[in-house]
């Protein structure tokens, strides 16, 4: 394994080497970026606009620790989840429940919501505070 290789620590887990995560830093990359694959030597395709802020988001979280997880995402979350999901409290997650600006179901006694919901209030609240 070379210096630049990301370090597998689980599934779908990686950790940068200190060289690589010290050259993501040096590179001080732009928010609204954009990325392209090269198929052949000078010909390249780019990628549309949500392929590039996801891939900024993930140099981002580089960035900050070095970690990115991948892997697919649950049909339906926790409440502990969701809040962790929107960077908030479980109280002020339960607030918003409350209120019906996020929709949740039981099961049995424990309380679920939707991944694709607090996804979806995730970005309208980041696209809220990002102009």
């Amino acid at each position: 394994m070379t210096p630049w290789e990301p370090i597998p620590l689980g599934p779908n887990t990686f950790a940068l080497s200190e060289e690589l995560l010290r050259e993501v830093k040096r590179l001080h990359i732009p928010w609204f970026a954009e990325y392209a694959f090269e198929r052949e030597e000078g010909e390249y395709l780019p990628f549309s606009g949500p392929v590039n802020e996801v891939i900024t988001t993930l140099l981002v979280s580089l960035i900050r620790d070095g970690r990115v997880t991948v892997g697919p995402l649950p049909e339906e979350v926790t409440p502990n989840q969701a809040a962790a999901m929107l960077g908030t409290s479980r109280t002020s997650l339960k607030r918003m429940l409350e209120s019906g600006k996020l929709e949740y179901f039981k099961v049995g006694t424990h309380s679920r919501l939707l991944t694709d919901d607090v996804m979806r209030l995730a970005y309208r609240r980041d696209q809220a505070h990002r102009f």
